[in-house]
C-alpha cells in the first residue's frame, strides 16, 4: 500500500527508484507491526496464489479470493481496533479522558499491574512512542510527504503532551485496565467473525461465481465428488460447529484474561507471563502474535474445519497451516536474520564495527550454551532501521553504507522467504495430489 501511494504521488516519485524503495525499506522496518503486515503479504498471500496458479484456473482463482480477503482483514486491524476502542472508551472512561481512549491504549498489560510497573509504562510511552511516530515522520519528510510527515509529527506531539500530564492514581490505572481488555476481547468478536466467515465465503465463491461443485484443488486430476461431506449444503454438525468458530477467539481471550486477572499469580508464573505479554498490541492498535493467534488462526481452523467440502480440502487446510505457522515465528529469522548477518560483518570488514544489523549479543556465546541458543545466534531477529541509524548516527559514509545494507536485506529476505514458503506449499499440493491419485 505504501509503495502504490508513492506511484500517486508526484513529488515522491521524481526519485530515482531505488532510492525510493530503500526509503520504504526503513518505513515498513520502522515498526514491529507494519513489518509484520509485509511479511505476511510476502510470506502468505504471495506464494499461496502462485502456488494454487500452477494446479488449474479455478484454484487460482479461489485462492486469490482468499489470499485478497486475508489481506484485506489484517490492513483493517488497526482501523477496526480504533473504533472498538473508541465505542468501549464511553462505558469505561470518564467524558474527559475519552478524547485520550487512544493514548491509553499505548500502555500495554504488565505496565498496569501496580504502580511502579504504571511508572515505568509512562516512560516508555514518552521515549518509545514518541520517538517511533518522530521517526516515522522523519522517514515520510525524506520521501518528501509532508503530509504524512506532519500528521506523524503531531501524533508524537499529542504523546508527549499526554504522557507527561499523566497522573498515576489506582483508578486511572483500572480503568485503563478495563480499556484494554475490553477492546481486545471486542475486537476478537470482530476479528474473530471475520477469518471464521473465510471458509463459508469460499463456499460460497466456489459454488456461485467459479460454478464447481468440489475442493478445486483436486479439480486437474479428479473430478470425483463422492468424498464431499455434504453435497446438499451444511449439515446440523456443521452448522453448529460454524456458529462455534464466530465466537471461538472472544471465548479463548475471556478465559486466558481470567488466568491473567491475578496480578500475584502473573508474576509467579512463567507462563501467564508470556500470555499477558503476547496477548497485547503494540503501539496501542497492532497485535501481537499472541492475539493474532486468538484473532486469526483459532476461528479461521475452525471454520475451516467445519466449512471443507471433502477430506482432500480438510486435510490440506491443516498440513498447509502446519507447514505455515512456525514461519510466524521463525520464518523471517532463517532469511532476513541470516541475511542480516552477512551484511552486519561486511560493515566490520570495512568500519570495524559490528552489532549494527543483528543485535551484538548474537556474537556472545552464553554460559548455557544449548541447541536453541545456537540456533537463536544463527538465525537472529534482524534490528529495525533506528538501531541501525543510532548505531551509525556519528558517521555519515557509515550510516549510509548500513542503511543501504538494510534495504537490500529487507528486500531479499522477504523474496526469499517467499520463494521458500512457494516451496512448501507446492510440496503441500503434491502431497494432495499423491494421495487422490492413490485411492483411484
Amino acid at each position: 500500500m505504501l509503495l502504490i501511494s508513492a506511484i500517486f504521488s508526484p513529488a515522491i516519485s521524481r526519485k530515482p527508484t531505488w532510492e525510493l524503495a530503500r526509503g520504504y525499506a526503513g518505513i515498513i522496518d520502522s515498526r514491529e507491526s507494519t513489518y509484520r503486515t509485509f511479511l505476511d503479504l510476502s510470506g502468505y498471500c504471495l506464494p499461496m496464489t502462485l502456488s494454487a496458479a500452477t494446479r488449474n484456473v479455478w484454484n487460482f482463482l479461489e485462492t486469490g479470493f482468499e489470499t485478497f480477503y486475508d489481506a484485506v482483514c489484517v490492513f483493517s486491524a488497526p482501523y477496526l481496533t480504533k473504533i472498538n476502542g473508541y465505542i468501549c472508551s464511553k462505558f469505561i472512561l470518564g467524558k474527559n479522558e475519552q478524547n485520550d481512549y487512544l493514548n491509553y491504549l499505548n500502555f500495554q498489560l504488565p505496565e498496569l499491574e501496580d504502580k511502579e510497573a504504571f511508572e515505568k509504562g509512562r516512560s516508555r510511552i514518552l521515549n518509545e512512542e514518541v520517538n517511533d511516530r518522530k521517526r516515522i515522520g522523519e522517514l515520510y519528510k525524506n520521501l518528501n510527504n509532508e503530509d504524512k510527515a506532519q500528521k506523524y509529527f503531531k501524533q508524537s506531539e499529542e504523546i508527549k503532551e499526554f504522557a507527561t500530564s499523566l497522573k498515576y492514581s489506582d483508578q486511572t490505572r483500572e480503568k485503563i485496565y478495563g480499556l484494554k481488555r475490553a477492546v481486545i476481547v471486542s475486537e476478537s468478536f470482530v476479528e474473530g467473525t471475520f477469518f471464521a466467515a473465510e471458509g463459508i465465503l469460499t463456499r460460497l465463491f466456489r459454488k456461485h461465481i467459479l460454478r464447481q461443485d468440489q475442493f478445486t484443488g483436486t479439480l486437474g486430476y479428479s473430478n470425483d465428488t463422492s468424498g464431499n461431506f455434504n453435497d446438499e449444503g451444511f449439515s446440523l454438525f456443521q452448522k453448529l460447529g460454524i456458529g462455534f468458530s464466530f465466537i471461538i477467539a472472544p471465548l479463548l481471550n475471556i478465559v486466558l484474561f481470567a488466568q491473567t486477572k491475578d496480578v500475584s499469580k502473573v508474576k509467579n508464573n512463567e507462563s501467564l507471563k508470556d500470555i499477558n505479554n503476547h496477548l497485547d498490541m503494540t503501539h496501542g492498535v497492532f497485535p501481537k502474535l499472541g492475539l493474532l493467534f486468538t484473532y486469526l488462526m483459532a476461528p479461521f481452523l475452525s471454520g475451516k474445519f467445519f466449512t471443507a467440502q471433502d477430506k482432500y480440502e480438510l486435510f490440506e487446510t491443516f498440513f498447509k497451516q502446519c507447514l505455515l505457522i512456525p514461519s510466524w515465528w521463525f520464518g523471517h529469522r532463517a532469511t532476513n536474520g541470516m541475511l542480516a548477518i552477512s551484511a552486519d560483518k561486511e560493515l566490520e570488514k570495512e568500519f570495524g564495527k559490528k552489532g549494527i544489523l543483528v543485535d551484538e549479543s548474537i556474537y556472545e556465546k552464553p554460559e548455557n550454551d544449548n541447541l536453541w541458543q545456537k540456533v537463536k545466534r544463527a538465525c537472529p531477529e534482524p534490528t529495525r532501521i533506528q538501531h541501525v541509524i543510532d548505531k551509525t548516527e556519528q558517521n555519515d559514509k557509515f550510516k549510509e553504507k548500513a542503511i543501504e545494507l538494510h534495504a537490500k536485506t529487507l528486500y531479499k529476505g522477504f523474496a526469499l522467504h517467499s520463494f521458500l514458503i512457494w516451496v512448501l506449499m507446492m510440496g503441500g499440493n503434491w502431497v494432495t495430489k499423491k494421495w487422490v491419485l492413490s485411492e483411484k
